[in-house]
C-alpha cells in the first residue's frame, strides 16, 4: 500500500502552557518525549502524491472526495486530513482537531460522491500531549443508504488509540458513498488526526 508523503510543518511553536490550551502548546510536554529533529521543521515540503487507492484524497480541498466534521477549531482545517500530508511534529499546522468543541464525542466524515467500495482505513492521529490527546476510542461508520452502520472489523490495530503512529483498521468490505470515524474525546482534552487515508485494496 503506496504512503503518503511525510512532512514536519514550519509553523513556530506555540508559548509553553498548561493542559489543556491550544493545539501546539507545549508547556506540559515530557522533556523526554520524542519529536523529530527540530531542522525538520523547517524543510521544504515536497508535493504530495495520491496513493492510487486512497478514495478520500484530494489535493486542493474543491469537490470530491470531500471531507466534512461535526465540529473544527477554528486554528484548524478538516481538509487537511485528505491532502497528502503526514505531519507529526507539535507545531504542525496540517491538521483537524475538535479542540474547543462543546461535544463529548466529535465525527469526521469523507464523502466520495459516488459509491465505493472500503476494505480498509487508516488514521494518522495527531497530540501534542496537551490540549489534544489520542481519543478514548473510535468507531467506523457507513452509509447504508438509510443510516450509519458499523462495519464488521477484521483488525485494528493498535487496539487503543495512538498518536503520533498510524491507526489501522481492516473492515469486510461495504459498498457506501461516503464514510466516518466518530472520536470519543478524552476529555478534558479533544482528538485530533493530521491525516486519514481510506482505502478499497489491502496490500
Amino acid at each position: 500500500m503506496e504512503r503518503h508523503d511525510v512532512d514536519g510543518g514550519s509553523r513556530p511553536g506555540a508559548p509553553a502552557g498548561a493542559a489543556g490550551g491550544p493545539p501546539g502548546q507545549r508547556g506540559d510536554v515530557p522533556p523526554d518525549h520524542d519529536e523529530p529533529d527540530p531542522g525538520d521543521l523547517h524543510a521544504p515540503a515536497r508535493p504530495p502524491t495520491a496513493p492510487i487507492h486512497d478514495l478520500a484524497y484530494n489535493a486542493t480541498g474543491r469537490g470530491f472526495p470531500r471531507a466534512t466534521a461535526s465540529f473544527t477549531s477554528r486554528t484548524d482545517s478538516v481538509a487537511q486530513v485528505a491532502d497528502g500530508r503526514i505531519a507529526f511534529t507539535r507545531a504542525s499546522r496540517n491538521r483537524w482537531t475538535a479542540w474547543g468543541s462543546p461535544h463529548r464525542s466529535d465525527w469526521v466524515e469523507v464523502a466520495f460522491g459516488a459509491r465505493r467500495t472500503v476494505r480498509a482505513l487508516d488514521l494518522y492521529l495527531w497530540g501534542d500531549s496537551g490540549g489534544v490527546r489520542a481519543p478514548r476510542r473510535f468507531t467506523v461508520q457507513y452509509w447504508d443508504g438509510r443510516r450509519w452502520a458499523a462495519p464488521h472489523e477484521r483488525l485494528r490495530m493498535p487496539q487503543r488509540p495512538a498518536t503520533w503512529a498510524m491507526n489501522s483498521v481492516r473492515i469486510d468490505p461495504v459498498e457506501t458513498d461516503r464514510i466516518r470515524v466518530v472520536f470519543e474525546h478524552d476529555l478534558p482534552a479533544f482528538s485530533g488526526m493530521t491525516e486519514l487515508m481510506v482505502w478499497d485494496t489491502l496490500p
